[in-house]
């Protein structure tokens, strides 16, 4: 091949090359900001709970006796930072009919947990403590724990979004402070954006 055709096409894969890179650019950092998850976030969401004070079959996750079901929504603020992060919520509750305990209750609590990203923008959100007070309702006053099952979602590439929701049926347990406690599965929904994110100089 003669010099200029060298030169020419040796120019043209030189200037190829620039586009794709300026091309990726934009995705490059949209990938870090999804993984630099840091800052204050505002999440509301959405819980159903079949709650059964006898257990449930270990197989077919079945109740063990009478069963009740809660549905709720929820709203609140996390601070993510470094793969750990912290969140205050308030929920409101109602217990459906033909239960019993049918009614209204309101309750606030705090919660704990770690955080990881894959790099398809996979997060799993694992909880480490909850804690909180019943505010309304008949038990108005009584406080209780709980360690919820994990969370998974995904992370908006630019991280303006969070979505997040159970992962598979799993038998967890609300206690009661000096009262009963209550197995239950539940289901839960949340979605995330941020109202403050720290960015790195």
């Amino acid at each position: 091949m003669k010099p200029k055709k060298l030169l020419l096409l040796a120019f043209g894969l030189a200037v190829a090359i620039a586009l794709a890179s300026v091309a990726a650019l934009p995705a490059a950092a949209e990938d870090q900001d999804r993984h630099q998850l840091k800052g204050t976030y505002y999440i509301t969401g959405d819980n159903a709970c079949l709650v059964s004070p006898l257990g449930f079959d270990p197989t077919h996750l079945t109740p063990s006796g009478p069963s009740s079901v809660q549905s709720s929504s929820v709203q609140g603020t996390v601070r993510l930072a470094d793969g750990t992060g912290t969140g205050q919520f308030t929920e409101l509750i109602l217990t459906h009919p033909p239960a019993s305990s049918a009614g209204a209750s309101s309750s606030e609590y705090s919660v704990l947990f770690n955080y990881t990203i894959a790099d398809d923008g996979t997060l799993t959100v694992t909880f480490t403590s909850l804690s909180g007070t019943v505010l309304t309702g008949p038990s108005a006053g009584a406080t209780f724990t709980l360690i919820p099952p994990p969370l998974s979602g995904r992370v908006a590439r630019d991280g303006s979004a969070i979505l997040l929701s159970s992962i598979e049926p799993t038998v967890e347990h609300l206690q009661i402070v000096g009262g009963p406690t209550l197995p239950r599965i539940c289901h839960r929904t949340r979605v995330q954006i941020p109202v403050h994110v720290d960015r790195e100089d």
